[in-house]
């Protein structure tokens, strides 16, 4: 009887390990050597093609995800918990997507650094063939810091933009012979304030960081650096432009062929030895432990023969990614839902395609894109009004507003019909942003909620109503109202998120829902 069990445990182990870890090690293991053999040859000995630094990680877990979604999803399916076969195993496909993701993003930057060459001159001056990421060591570094630039640009960060980051982002020409001022030396002074804190006294703090941006940039030394690094495509090299375009000197080469340096004090020759280090740490150790944990899983029969014959191993879930998709497609009940998410994403998606940061966008940003702000529409920009809504201040941002709107979108929607709903939307857009300025808030704001909070106000009035849908729809209301609507207004308190286009939105939904129920019955009547 132990021989049977041992056999059947080896039999066990090695379709599981045939089945099940294997496309696992190879999806890890074939995108880390594809994604570097591109690296080498359009970054490393081409240079042809650069991502910026800032949407690097999203074009990576990107491309994890779709690794997951082709090759790793399905095997992991046919695994069941044996004392619970229902489970769905989601903590397994994170770890098996990590698999790949981790050790692709390590390699990518180890590739880069191992790579870098350090140039060792007198002058700057005449170089050539360097690439991003290179070193200088330069023993006869010319300067003059009467001739700087400097560019100011504000920040919001923060889920909720709870923090506020002040950065002064100073340039020094190089100079050389030739005068055409190619090379730049460029330092960063930053100061990070509460957004409520920075809004109560942002006149006299503004004043005070200014100061002492000033006072550190005077006491800065380039000629005390140890190697000077090219600084890369990204949000920080884009400031380093806009403050070398502010300086007393102007260059004669294109804004791509600027060469901005940073200090960097770190050994040339231990710049990889982390990042070496914890590649082997990712790959085999992520490896190891998918493989150590599907040990204690069970194979499903069922599901393993649907599998080999690959036929849809659960067709519910494939149905629900399928239908997920297909959200974005206007169709049916979210017609108009399905156009302002789409519209909102194209909108985002210009942004960063434009050079706007993907995490933490500088308001000059938002601002050229429609975004709200009292100036503006005092001087006769009304339009912000609208437009506003269709911007957003970063990936997180977007990403929890089209969630929410999926969900209020499609139950509204579902309710009363596409072309109510259209004007329910714009309405408590505008209502929201006209009381967000009438609240006195001088800050930059963007951003679906106002109006998703206008759905919210309508789902409230149906409450208030009592109307009876018979499909529990109330109670879906009560907890959208009352669970996400007040934390997100527990939250903006907190953190000075813009309440005011919250609360707006809300009661213009609130009094557009007793007006659509009025208009109504009297129809019916």
């Amino acid at each position: 009887m132990p021989i049977n069990n041992d056999k059947d445990w080896l039999h066990q182990f090695v379709r599981k390990l045939k089945y099940v870890f294997l496309p696992i090690f190879l999806s890890s293991t074939l995108t880390v050597i594809f994604f570097g053999i591109a690296r080498w040859y359009l970054n490393i000995q081409g240079d042809i093609f650069h991502v910026s630094t800032d949407i690097q990680f999203w074009v990576f877990i990107l491309i994890a995800t779709i690794v997951w979604a082709l090759f790793i999803r399905k095997p992991l399916q046919i695994l069941i918990i044996k004392k619970n076969p229902a489970n769905d195993l989601e903590l397994l496909h994170l770890l098996a997507a990590a698999a790949v993701f981790v050790p692709l993003i390590i390699s990518q930057f180890y590739l880069i650094d191992r790579n870098a060459k350090l140039y060792q001159v007198e002058h700057i001056y005449g170089q050539e063939n360097y690439r991003e990421n290179d070193y200088f060591q330069v023993s006869d570094l010319v300067f003059d810091k009467t001739d700087f630039g400097v560019f100011y640009s504000v920040h919001t960060k923060g889920r909720n933009n709870e923090d506020v980051n002040l950065n002064a982002n100073y340039v020094i020409p190089i100079l050389g012979d030739n005068g055409n001022f190619q090379f730049w030396i460029a330092e960063r002074f930053s100061k990070e304030y509460g957004t409520r804190e920075y809004e109560n006294n942002r006149a006299v703090l503004w004043k005070q960081f200014v100061k002492n941006a000033e006072e550190k940039y005077w006491k800065f030394n380039p000629s005390e650096h140890k190697y000077l690094r090219i600084i890369p495509q990204s949000d920080q090299r884009r400031e380093f432009v806009e403050a070398i375009m502010n300086s007393d000197v102007y260059p004669e080469v294109d804004e791509d062929d600027l060469v901005i340096l940073k200090i960097e004090d770190k050994e040339f020759e231990s710049r990889y030895n982390g990042e070496q280090k914890w590649f082997y740490i990712s790959y085999i150790g992520l490896n190891l432990l998918v493989l150590i944990i599907i040990q204690f899983l069970k194979i499903q029969e069922v599901r393993f023969k649907r599998f080999r014959r690959n036929n849809p191993i659960n067709g519910e879930e494939e149905d629900s990614i399928k239908e997920a998709l297909l959200f974005l497609v206007p169709r049916k009940n979210h017609f108009i839902t399905s156009i302002m998410i789409d519209l909102n994403l194209i909108v985002f998606v210009w942004m960063i395609a434009s050079g706007v940061s993907i995490m933490h966008p500088l308001s000059s940003d938002l601002l050229d894109f429609g975004a709200l702000r009292y100036q503006e529409v005092m001087d006769g920009e009304y339009w912000r009004l609208i437009t506003s809504g269709f911007v957003h201040i970063g990936i997180a941002h977007i990403l929890m507003n089209m969630m929410f709107l999926a969900l209020s979108g499609y139950l509204v929607e579902s309710a009363i019909g596409r072309w109510k709903f259209l004007i329910l939307y714009i309405l408590t857009l505008i209502g929201a942003n006209i009381n967000s300025l009438l609240w006195g808030s001088q800050a930059v704001s963007a951003g679906a909620s106002g109006a998703l909070f206008g759905l919210l106000g309508w789902m409230f009035a149906q409450v208030l109503m009592k109307r009876k849908t018979g499909d529990g729809s109330n109670i879906i209301y009560l907890f959208l109202i009352f669970g996400i609507g007040g934390i997100t207004l527990l939250v903006g308190l907190i953190n000075n998120s813009n309440n005011a286009a919250h609360l707006g939105g809300l009661a213009v939904g609130l009094i557009l829902g007793f007006i659509l129920e009025w208009v109504d019955w009297l129809r019916k009547d």
